[in-house]
Parts: C-alpha cells; sequence; structure tokens
C-alpha cells in the first residue's frame, strides 16, 4: 500500500469571508500548494508549509484459528477463576472453544452454550489448536453465496466456483486463505471471508444440557427394554399358541381305537394303562417340542435320523423308536427299553415317578 503524505499549510486570511485570523487545510496526497481550487482564496497568505509522510496500515493476516482453543482432556469448566467456584459444565476431550480472555492458569472460554473458566495446561490455542484440528480432519467449509471462485495457488487461474450446497474439506490455511482438497487430491484456495467454517469438533455441555441427555439417554434405554421385553413376550405367546394348535391337530387326528404294535394286547386310549414287558404304562398328550428340543441338545441331531413325527397310531415316535417318560434315575435319558406299543426311548419325566419308579408314562396324540 502506498503510503499517505499529508501536506499542511497555516495561512492567514485577509477576505472578508474567511473567519477567525488562522486555520489549517490539511491535504491528502495533495500535488499542489494551497490554492482557490483547494480552499483558498488568492488573496490567502501563506505563512508556513510543511510535509509529513504516514505509513499506511498494514493488513492484519486472519486466521480462522485466532482465539480458538481445543480441550486436551475432559475437564471441569467453572463460574469463575476461584479454586473453588462451582462447576458450571464440562468440556470432553476434543471440544472447541472460544478463548474470551486468559487470567494465567484459568482461561475464560465460550463453548456452545457454556462459559466458564478452565485450567489453561489442558487446552491447546491457536497454531497449536490448528494442528490438532487438521489432524483429526474434520474441518470443512460452505461458500456463503453461490458462484464463489476457488482459485489456484497464483490467484490468477480460476480451479471452480462452488454453491453453499457444496462441502469443502480444508486442509490447511494461509494468508487470510484456505486450502480445500478438492476430488484427486487438487489443492484450491479461497478467502477465508467468503465461506462459513465448521471445525468438525463438538463444543462443551452446560450441568443443565448434561442432565437432559442423560435423561434422554435412560428414557430410550429403558423403551427399547420394554420393547424387548414386549417383543420376547409376544414371541413366546405366538410359540405356545402353535405348540397348543399342534397339539390339538394332533389330537384330533388320533382316536386310538387302531393301535399297531408288536404285541396283540397294549396300550389303549380306551383301556387308559396297561401292565407292559418294562412296568405299569400310562400314556399322555402334551406337546413335545420343547422335549426335542432338549434330546438335541444332548446330541441327538436331525441329520443323524433322530426325527420326530407321530405313527398313524397317533403314537409319538423320535426316530425309529416311541417317545416315553420314566424315572431318570433309574433310566437316564436316552435309554431304550420295550413297550407295549414297540421298542421305546426315554426322553421325558413325569411327578408319577414318586409313586411308581417301574411306570412308564407312553407320548401319544390321543
Amino acid at each position: 500500500m502506498k503510503p499517505i503524505i499529508k501536506r499542511f499549510a497555516v495561512v492567514s486570511s485577509v477576505t472578508a469571508a474567511s473567519i477567525g485570523s488562522l486555520f489549517i487545510q490539511t491535504l491528502t496526497n495533495a500535488g499542489s500548494l494551497p490554492n482557490s481550487e483547494n480552499g483558498f482564496s488568492s488573496d490567502s497568505t501563506i505563512k508556513t508549509v510543511y510535509t509529513e509522510t504516514v505509513a499506511a496500515p498494514e493488513e492484519t493476516e486472519k486466521d480462522i484459528f485466532d482465539n480458538k482453543a481445543i480441550a486436551i482432556t475432559g475437564l471441569d469448566v467453572y463460574a469463575s477463576a476461584d479454586k473453588d467456584a462451582a462447576v458450571v459444565g464440562k468440556l470432553n476431550d476434543k471440544n472447541i472453544a472460544d478463548v474470551i480472555a486468559n487470567e494465567g492458569d484459568m482461561t475464560l472460554v465460550q463453548s456452545g452454550n457454556l462459559k466458564g473458566y478452565v485450567k489453561s495446561e489442558n487446552l491447546v490455542i491457536g497454531d497449536e489448536a490448528e494442528a490438532v484440528a487438521y489432524n483429526i480432519g474434520n474441518v470443512t467449509a460452505k461458500s456463503k453465496a453461490d458462484n464463489t471462485v476457488l482459485y489456484g495457488k497464483d490467484n490468477k487461474e480460476t480451479v471452480k466456483t462452488v454453491n453453499p450446497d457444496e462441502t469443502l474439506k480444508v486442509v490447511s490455511t494461509a494468508e487470510n486463505k484456505l486450502v480445500v482438497q478438492l476430488d484427486n487430491n487438487v489443492e484450491a484456495y479461497v478467502n477465508t471471508d467468503q465461506v462459513d467454517v465448521d471445525f468438525g469438533l463438538e463444543t462443551g455441555k452446560t450441568n443443565e444440557e448434561i442432565a437432559a441427555e442423560e435423561a434422554a439417554k435412560k428414557a430410550a434405554e429403558e423403551a427399547e427394554r420394554a420393547e424387548a421385553e414386549r417383543a420376547k413376550a409376544a414371541k413366546e405367546a405366538e410359540a405356545k399358541a402353535a405348540e397348543e394348535a399342534e397339539a390339538e391337530e394332533e389330537t384330533a387326528s388320533y382316536s386310538g381305537s387302531s393301535v399297531s404294535g408288536p404285541y396283540s394286547s397294549h396300550l389303549t386310549k380306551s383301556a387308559g394303562v396297561f401292565n407292559g414287558p418294562s412296568g405299569y404304562e400310562t400314556y399322555y398328550n402334551l406337546n413335545m417340542n420343547g422335549v426335542v428340543r432338549i434330546m438335541r441338545s444332548l446330541g441327538y441331531s436331525e441329520a443323524d435320523g433322530w426325527v420326530y413325527w407321530v405313527r398313524d397310531d397317533g403314537v409319538k415316535m423320535f426316530g425309529n423308536y416311541v417317545m416315553v417318560a420314566a424315572d431318570l434315575s433309574r433310566r437316564p435319558k436316552g435309554t431304550i427299553l420295550e413297550s407295549s406299543l414297540g421298542t421305546a426311548i426315554v426322553v421325558d419325566t413325569g411327578s408319577f415317578v414318586a409313586s411308581n419308579p417301574n411306570q412308564l408314562d407312553i407320548a401319544v396324540a390321543w
């Protein structure tokens, strides 16, 4: 910028139009001495003329990280710089704030709605904050107006123009400009005052904001837990209904009047009981899905032929064996034994074993 040259002329006026006997006329960058064109009459008498050269004010470099601070750890924010001051909120690690004033060991900051004092040692400010932000890599900018020009390094070539809906990744700053990275790692420059900058860092929270977030989180967790319980109850109800429907279907399909077995005399629905080859026999009709699941867990896989099915006469089968309940202390699950309705496998038990440990309760669809 060119220097400003100030010429001062002290004159004595002899015209009736002048007011007072002495005045000072200041001319900026004047090319000649005072005359009638620049405010003096031809009758004015020049007493003193001197020139002073004043340096033009320098342009100050504008940096987006001026007065910016970043927390390097989680820390409390206090109502005053006093060591016993109340905590008014918190800054988390890598939260960003504006520096209002520095008071030695304590710094007054504004971060979102949170304003208060923090320990200076827990902040990085200015250039150090800039290094941290660019290392994280979330600094972005959006133009304030349509057709904002992005220049090449020499400030002459137009790389492209952008609109406010386009987000630019900022990678560094340089002389009142931001260096942005475009596709294919091409870099361009944009004037700082033409964009709004987002540092990509969260701000601190007041005690009230923290309490509100915790309450919202708790409510969301409770709602999620309630929904999970509701879904579990619905699933269990659906499974129970399916089991009951299956049991009803099996019961409706088999009357038990025509039973096939290896013995001419055997357990029937009408008789209800029978002295079989392995003990006293009775029958029961319950859904066997739970029983089958337990047997699967014991290694009786469907792939190995352990298929649950119902025989034509209504006897429930597991693989090639009649399913029976017995005293598990005498006949553990998986025990193979004979029944009046065919060779059987122990898969279940019942309260009947308390009165007759030799009894078999045969699973049927009657």
